[in-house]
C-alpha cells in the first residue's frame, strides 16, 4: 500500500512543483494535503515543515519565486506558523524542533499525521494515519494536541466537512466537549480560516449539525445572540439550512455553484435565522441593511475572504425583493433591471437565497416552489442575454490613481462619463479612455497625491506657527504687565508675589524665553532683602538665575547676575567663575572685571589679580580705578 501511495505521489503534478522548488532543502509536506489526494478531491492548501536550520532558505525560496514574503498567522498558536496565499495555492510553514516523528506525533489528526518527504516522496506515518484514511476514521492524535492548540476542535468538524464520508472517533467528541471553550482563546483570523473552509465543504449540513450538538457554534457565534443563547441548539436552525443543502445537492437550476459562493449563501441563511430570532421577525430593508452592514464588520477580524463575506453583506437585505416581484400580477421591469445592475454575477446566490426563503416562509397558496424555480431561472436567463452584463472596464480606478490623481467621488464619476461614452461609440479603446480621463479630471482633481500631502503637511505647519506665535504674543503680555508691577512704587502697594504670578504664568506659556527665569530671579531678590532671608528663596534664585543662563547663549549681564547669587550663600569660586566668563565676553565692560578682581584679592591671588587689571588697561590704559588697584596690588606684591 505505502509503495502506490509513493507512486501516486511521484505521479501528482503539484508535488513535483515543490519538490523543484524546495530542492535540497529538507522539507516535509504534512497535513490535509494526502488525505485529500488519496479521497480523490484535489486541495490547494499545504502545510510545510521544516528543521530551523533551513527556514532562512525556505522563505528567501518563497520570495523569489511569488514575490512576497509569509506573514504571521495569529499570535497566539503554540507554534509560529507562517503563511502565503500564491497562485500555486494557500501555503503554511511551521519550523520542527525535534525529529520530524515527534512533530507528527503532536500534531492534531491522525489522518493530517503523515508526512511526506520532499526529496525523495517517501511516507513517515508513525500514528497509523494511512490505516485512519482506509477505515474512514477522524480522530485526534491525544488530548495534548487539542489542549495544546484548541482550532483544532474546529478543524476536526472542517475536516469532516470535507470527508463526510469519515466516522467521528468517539473518544474525539469527548475531547471536544470537554475542551470546548477553549476555542475562544484561538486568534480570530484563524477561526475564520476553518470557518470559511467548513462552510465551503460537501459534508456542512452533517458537520455543522454535530459541532452545534457539541456547543462549538454557540462558542464561536454567542456575540451575536441578544436573547437565549442556546438557540443554536434548536432543530430550527438546521430547516434553512436542510432546505438550501436539498437544493444544492439536487440543483434545480441550469447555472451551478462554486465552493465560496455556496459557502456565502450558507453564512447568509445562517446569519439570517439568527436576524429573525433577534429581532422577532424579518424586519424592513432597512433595518436588514443595517444588521448586515453589522455582519460584515463582524466577520473582518475573522478575515473571511471578500468574495464570500461579500455576497453575505450584499444579498442578505435583498432576501424579499425577488419574491415580491415574482407576487406582483405586472412584474417590474425596473426592479428586475436594478436587481442585474446591484448583483451580477451575485444575482444566482441571492436567487438560491431567495428559494430558501420562498419555501421555508410562505404558504402555499403563494405559490409552489417549482413554478418559483422556473421564474428565477428566466430571471436568470434574461440577465445572462441582457446588456445588463458588464464587459471589462476600459480604464480601472487603479489605472486613475496611479496617473496621481486623488481617490474619491470624482474618479467614480469620470469612470462613469467614460463608461458612457463607451457606449455611446465615442470612446473604443484604452488610450481614448485615459485621455478622456485626464482631460475631465484636469480641472476637476488638480492636485496630485504628492502635492496633497505637501498640502496637509503645509496646514499642519500654519496651525503650529500660529500656536506658538499666539503664546509667544500672550507670554509678551505677561512679561510687560510683570515689569510694571515690578516698579518700587507697585511693589509697596501690591506686593511682590503679583509679578511672580505674572512671570510664571509667562514663562508657561512660552518656556524658552530667558527673560522670565532672569526676572522671576530679580523679585526672588527682592523678597530675600525685604523678607526673611531664608535658604529656601535663596535656592530658588540660584535655580532661576542657573536657568535663565542656560537658555540665554552667553549673555554677560545673566552670568554676572547668578555670580551675584552665589556670593550670597558664600559659593565665591563660583561666583568667580561667572563673573570671569562675563568679564571674558565683555571685556570692555569694567564692572565685571573690577567683581573678579575684588574675589581674586580675597582669594590672596594678587598675581592673578594683576594679570586681569594689566589686561583690562589694554581697552582702558588711563582708568582711575584700574591704575589705583595696580598701584595697591604692586605695592602688595613688592614691585615697583
Amino acid at each position: 500500500m505505502t509503495e502506490i501511495i509513493s507512486q501516486r505521489l511521484k505521479e501528482e503534478p503539484k508535488i513535483t512543483k515543490f519538490q523543484e522548488l524546495f530542492s535540497g532543502l529538507e522539507v516535509y509536506l504534512v497535513g490535509g494535503f494526502l488525505p485529500s489526494l488519496l479521497m480523490a478531491k484535489p486541495s490547494n492548501d499545504f502545510d510545510f515543515t521544516f528543521p530551523p536550520s533551513e527556514s532562512d532558505n525556505v522563505f528567501k525560496v518563497l520570495k523569489k519565486q511569488f514575490g512576497k514574503e509569509p506573514f504571521l498567522l495569529g499570535k497566539t498558536h503554540v507554534e509560529k506558523t507562517y503563511r502565503i496565499s500564491t497562485e500555486w495555492g494557500i501555503i503554511d510553514l511551521t519550523e520542527f524542533q525535534e525529529s520530524i516523528e515527534e512533530n507528527l506525533i503532536k500534531r492534531d489528526l491522525t489522518v493530517n499525521s503523515i508526512a511526506v518527504r520532499l526529496s525523495d516522496a517517501g511516507l513517515i506515518d508513525p500514528l497509523k494515519g494511512l490505516d485512519d484514511i482506509l477505515q474512514k476514521r477522524l480522530a485526534f492524535n491525544s488530548e495534548d494536541s487539542v489542549v495544546s492548540d484548541p482550532i483544532r476542535i474546529l478543524r476536526f468538524f472542517r475536516m469532516l466537512s470535507r470527508f463526510p464520508e469519515f466516522t467521528p472517533d468517539e473518544r474525539s467528541l469527548d475531547l471536544i466537549k470537554k475542551h470546548r471553550k477553549k476555542i475562544n482563546e484561538t486568534a480570530l483570523e484563524r477561526i475564520g480560516f476553518e470557518l470559511k473552509e467548513l462552510f465551503a465543504g460537501k459534508g456542512f449540513i452533517l458537520s455543522f449539525k454535530l459541532m452545534t450538538e457539541m456547543g462549538i457554534t454557540e462558542e464561536i457565534f454567542s456575540e451575536l445572540l441578544v436573547n437565549d443563547k442556546t438557540v443554536l441548539k434548536s432543530e430550527k436552525i438546521f430547516l434553512n439550512l436542510e432546505i438550501l443543502e436539498k437544493y444544492l445537492n439536487n440543483n434545480p437550476f441550469e447555472f451551478t455553484f462554486s465552493s465560496d459562493e455556496k459557502a456565502s449563501v450558507r453564512f447568509t441563511v445562517f446569519f439570517d435565522f439568527i436576524n429573525k430570532y433577534n429581532s422577532g421577525s424579518v424586519t424592513e430593508m432597512k433595518e436588514l441593511k443595517k444588521y448586515f452592514s453589522y455582519i460584515s464588520e463582524y466577520l473582518k477580524p475573522l478575515n473571511i475572504p471578500i468574495q464570500i463575506k461579500g455576497p453575505v453583506s450584499k444579498i442578505g437585505p435583498y432576501r424579499n425583493e425577488i419574491i415580491q416581484i415574482y407576487h406582483k400580477n405586472t412584474p417590474s421591469l425596473y426592479k428586475i433591471t436594478r436587481l442585474f445592475k446591484i448583483f451580477g454575477d451575485d444575482l444566482k446566490q441571492l436567487i438560491l437565497f431567495s428559494l430558501i426563503v420562498f419555501e421555508s416562509e410562505h404558504l402555499p397558496e403563494e405559490g409552489e416552489p417549482e413554478d418559483f424555480i422556473i421564474y428565477c431561472q428566466e430571471i436568470y436567463d434574461e440577465y445572462k442575454n441582457s446588456r445588463y452584463i458588464e464587459s471589462p472596464a476600459l480604464v480601472t480606478g487603479n489605472d486613475l490613481l496611479e496617473l496621481g490623481y486623488e481617490e474619491g467621488p470624482e474618479i467614480g464619476r469620470a469612470l462613469y462619463l467614460i463608461e458612457k461614452r463607451t457606449e455611446d461609440g465615442y470612446i473604443t479603446g484604452y488610450n481614448e479612455a485615459l485621455d478622456y480621463a485626464q482631460e475631465i479630471l484636469h480641472y476637476r482633481i488638480s492636485p496630485t497625491k504628492k502635492f496633497k500631502t505637501f498640502r496637509y503637511f503645509a496646514i499642519a505647519f500654519l496651525f503650529f506657527f500660529i500656536y506658538i506665535s499666539s503664546r509667544i504674543f500672550f507670554s509678551e503680555i505677561n512679561f510687560k504687565q510683570a515689569l510694571k508691577l515690578m516698579s518700587l512704587k507697585s511693589i509697596q502697594v501690591n506686593g511682590i508675589d503679583l509679578p511672580i504670578k505674572k512671570l510664571n504664568k509667562g514663562k508657561s506659556l512660552f518656556p524658552r524665553d530667558f527673560r522670565f527665569y532672569s526676572s522671576l530671579a530679580d523679585c526672588y531678590e527682592i523678597k530675600y532683602f525685604i523678607g526673611k532671608k531664608d535658604y529656601g528663596t535663596i535656592k530658588t534664585i540660584i535655580e532661576y538665575r542657573t536657568e535663565a543662563v542656560a537658555r540665554a547663549e552667553c549673555i554677560p549681564y545673566l552670568s554676572a547676575d547668578l555670580g551675584r547669587a552665589w556670593e550670597i550663600v558664600g559659593e565665591n569660586r563660583k561666583a568667580l567663575s561667572e563673573y570671569s566668563f562675563a568679564m571674558e565676553k565683555y571685556p570692555r565692560k569694567l564692572v565685571y572685571r573690577i567683581e573678579v578682581i575684588r574675589l581674586l584679592k580675597r582669594f590672596g591671588e594678587y598675581e592673578n589679580a594683576r594679570d586681569v587689571i594689566i589686561k583690562g588697561l589694554e581697552f582702558t590704559p588711563n582708568d582711575k580705578t584700574l591704575l589705583t588697584e595696580l598701584e595697591e596690588i604692586n605695592e602688595k606684591l613688592g614691585i615697583e
